[in-house]
């Protein structure tokens, strides 16, 4: 500033510099009069009739007087002081109307001071009343910003620690999913091996039942050769005793008809016995078909296993991608901020050169601007102030809308986070219902596998209880047969020995007794095992009814068989005895007819039992059978609603697999995105470079321009110490010079203050740049057009400055001489 003062000064100089030329023109017009005027100091006059000009006059007197000064007349002389005289005058004129000129000059600068002055004074006061209001309301709102702000970034870090923890219970929920999965793998698997075990028991038993099926029917061919024993015993009894045996014959005929009444009983059993295999046929193939549907249904969930395991290496492969495309993301991100950040820098150093060129400017300006020029400058910095506080406002509506916009992310991301949590509440709700499933068909499995394994059990027992039977049937069947032989050797000894048929009698009786007991043990066995039947199977009650209805009546047909069984040994005994009795002759005959009918009756006995036996395993195996079906029907029930709950899952992978496709879709546009913010950024580096050179340029013609200011200023100092040569003048220029002082001071302050405003204003806007920035990093892919936007409104004022350095400079060379 120091070093420009005595510029300011020689420039302040230009309105004076007429009165200097005419303060010069008198000065050399008195030393002229002093030189040529005479000794007496009278003026001489001027002749009216001499009209040779003055100069021709002037360069005359001056060559006599340089040639022939003592020898000059006195005319000579008296025309040299007239024309001396009328150039003084005429130079007196001259000397008063620049004189009016200067005073009217000097007149109208102090009335410009003065209205300058008071200008600056209404100046000074906008910008005080500007700078209250400005720091007041400017503090307010940057104060309310910076809190909007912080509590922004700090509800964005729990919304991000938030999500990080949602992530992570994603992820546990999804490793505890895939153990789940294996280990209902495990014990799918070994409820299969359990089911198959139970199924090859199953046909163990079946395999046994038949055997027991060609058992039966190899006693049923037994009874029907004993039948047909019986009727040829009595055919021959018929033949042998025609004549004196009347009675014996309608005993005879009696028995026959017990024998086929007996036989008709049988048949109905048999036809019984035939219905039951029949439904036991029935029941095997209703078995068959349930094990085709669940071998069906195994099958599909076997596919649909297969397609859920596809689906989730297809999503495993996504979140893979997904990783390597957020990867990808966080590095051209990290790299976009590294560019960012780069050109922030840049953006900084062009606004410091700017700086440092608008000093060199201001200084320039300084050294050559006028009052009026620096009063139209003030006007101009009025105004700009103006439009920065219009900008000002403008950029914190838009500081509004973003905090709105900002808010309503915000929103959209609680949303978002809030759809996160009802997923996380569900997959744990799904999770714990297939937990509670997954219990319950456990335990329906174990329970089936313990019914399958009772059921064996109690098949075994059954059988073992079967066998137990045949054999003691056996050993009764082998008594029996001693029994007869010994009754035919008694009754060839009959006649001797009355008492010994007694004792056989009583025999008999006993054994009578025995199958009497026998019967109502397995009574017994009948009411405990439909005693157990009943409280295990609930559901099949209607069908044991039945089958109670038919045991009854089978039971009360056994015990007419018993009845008529215990009749027909009476009459043979009777008859027996009659026999004896009549004809001693006919005794061996009447003896072996009696002894094939108490076979027959003891093969009938044994039939019955046979049957009976037959009757209570076909009625085991149909309970078995409705249970198994039971089981069946509802092994197939669960194994479609654990084909619907995969289905169900299999749906929600779908969905999760579109969204993820939809995911990888969208950051692929992002990405897209991202490469044309490159080429964005890349075509703004390349207008940044050319703004750097265009300012180079700039900076290169301001040097030029000081170098001629320089020059200017060494030449009007020159001409300043030539000039300077009167008091008068010297005087008027030093007020004039300590008034534009003055005011050069005040300006200075007013500059200064100007300064400030603009860098309170320049740091309000580089805190605005610092916090757009921060959003732009914090959502940088839905921000480019306002990066854009910044980066050219940037440019603009870069531009603005540029025109207004090259005005400067256009001015300032209109200002400069030639």
């Amino acid at each position: 500033m120091k070093l420009m003062e005595p510029f300011g000064a020689a420039i302040a100089d230009l309105p004076l510099r007429p009165l200097l030329f005419t303060g010069v023109t008198a000065a050399s017009a008195c030393i002229f009069c002093y030189l040529f005027k005479r000794g007496d100091g009278k003026k001489p006059t001027a002749d009216p009739q001499d009209k040779t000009p003055p100069e021709a006059a002037c360069d005359k007197a001056t060559e006599v007087s340089l040639l022939q000064p003592k020898e000059v007349p006195q005319y000579q002389e008296c025309k040299q002081e007239r024309e001396s005289h009328s150039l003084l005058q005429a130079e007196i004129k001259e000397l008063k109307i620049s004189l009016e000129e200067a005073e009217e000059k000097h007149q109208n600068a102090v009335e410009s001071i003065t209205q300058m002055e008071v200008e600056k004074y209404a100046l000074q006061d906008k910008i005080e009343t500007l700078q209250k209001t400005w720091k007041m309301e400017m503090g307010i709102l940057l104060h309310q910003h910076n809190k909007e702000c912080n509590k922004l970034k700090n509800e964005r870090e729990r919304e991000l620690e938030s999500h990080n923890l949602l992530k992570i219970k994603y992820k546990e929920m999804e490793e505890s999913v895939a153990h789940k999965e294996e280990f209902l793998k495990i014990s799918l698997a070994e409820a299969e091996e359990k089911h198959q075990n139970a199924v090859e028991s199953i046909t163990q038993m079946e395999v046994e039942k038949s055997a027991l099926q060609d058992k039966i029917v190899t006693l049923q061919k037994t009874v029907q050769e004993m039948g047909n024993l019986l009727i040829e015993s009595n055919k021959e009894c018929d033949n042998l005793t025609n004549v004196s045996l009347a009675e014996a014959e309608k005993k005879h005929q009696n028995a026959v008809e017990s024998i086929t009444q007996l036989e008709v009983e049988k048949s109905a059993l048999q036809d019984q016995i035939e219905t039951l295999q029949k439904t036991v046929q029935e029941m095997g193939n209703l078995l068959i078909e349930s094990n085709k549907e669940c071998d069906n249904l195994q099958n599909e969930c076997e596919q649909e296993l297969e397609t859920h395991n596809l689906l989730k290496i297809k999503c495993k492969e996504m979140e893979e991608s997904l990783a390597q495309k957020e990867e990808l993301l966080k590095v051209s991100l990290a790299e976009a901020e590294k560019k960012h950040q780069n050109a922030v820098e840049s953006i900084t150093q062009l606004e410091v050169s700017l700086a440092e060129a608008e000093k060199k400017h201001q200084n320039a300006v300084e050294s050559i601007t006028q009052l009026e020029v620096e009063k139209s400058a003030l006007q101009d910095q009025i105004e700009t102030l103006e439009k920065t506080v219009q900008e000002m406002g403008n950029l914190l509506i838009e500081s509004n809308k973003e905090c709105d916009n900002l808010q309503n992310e915000h929103e959209r991301e609680l949303e978002t986070h809030n759809l996160l949590k009802i997923k996380c509440k569900e997959m744990e709700k799904s999770l714990a219902h297939k937990e509670e499933l997954l219990k319950v068909s456990l335990a329906e499995a174990e329970k089936k596998h313990q019914n399958a394994v009772e059921s064996i059990t109690q098949l075994e027992v059954e059988k073992s209880a079967l066998q137990d039977k045949i054999e003691t049937l056996q050993k009764t069947v082998q008594e029996m047969g001693n029994l007869l032989i010994e009754r035919n050797k008694e009754c060839d000894n009959l006649q001797n020995e009355h008492e010994q048929m007694m004792e056989t009698h009583n025999i008999l009786q006993a054994t009578n007794k025995d199958i009497e007991e026998n019967l109502q043990h397995c009574k017994e066995l009948l009411m405990v095992s439909l005693a157990e039947a009943e409280e295990k199977h609930q559901n099949a009650v209607e069908s044991i009814t039945q089958l109670e209805v038919e045991k009854s009546a089978l039971q009360g047909k056994i015990e007419t068989l018993e009845k008529t069984v215990q009749e027909m040994g009476n009459l043979c005994f009777e008859s027996n005895k009659e026999c004896d009795n009549l004809t001693n002759v006919s005794l061996a005959d009447a003896e072996e007819k009696h002894q094939n009918a108490v076979e027959s009756i003891t093969q009938l006995e044994v039939e019955k039992s046979a049957l009976q036996d037959k009757k209570e395993t076909l009625e085991k195996t149909v309970q078995e059978t409705g249970n198994l079906l039971i089981e069946s029907n509802k092994e197939c029930d669960n194994l479609q609603n654990e084909r619907e709950r995969e289905l169900e899952t299999h749906n929600l992978l779908k969905i999760k697999c579109k969204e993820m496709e939809e995911s990888v879709a969208h950051r692929e546009e992002l990405l897209k995105e991202h490469e044309q913010m490159m080429e964005t950024y890349n075509i703004l580096q390349a207008t940044n470079k050319d703004i750097e050179e265009n300012l180079q340029h700039c900076e290169e013609l301001l040097m030029e321009h000081k170098q001629e200011v320089l020059s200017y200023s060494f030449l009007q100092d020159q001409n300043d110490i030539l000039t300077i040569s009167l008091a008068e003048a010297e005087g008027k220029h030093r007020n004039a010079v300590e008034s534009i002082t003055c005011l050069d001071d005040e300006k200075s302050a007013l500059q200064d203050q100007i300064e400030t405003l603009e860098m309170g204003i320049l740091s309000f806007e580089s805190n605005k740049e610092c916090d757009n920035l921060a959003n732009v990093r914090f959502t940088f892919s839905m921000s480019r057009f306002q990066v854009k936007s910044l980066f050219e409104s940037n440019c603009a004022m870069a531009r603005e400055r540029f025109t207004q350095m090259l005005l400067d400079s256009s001015t300032i060379a209109v200002l400069s001489p030639d």
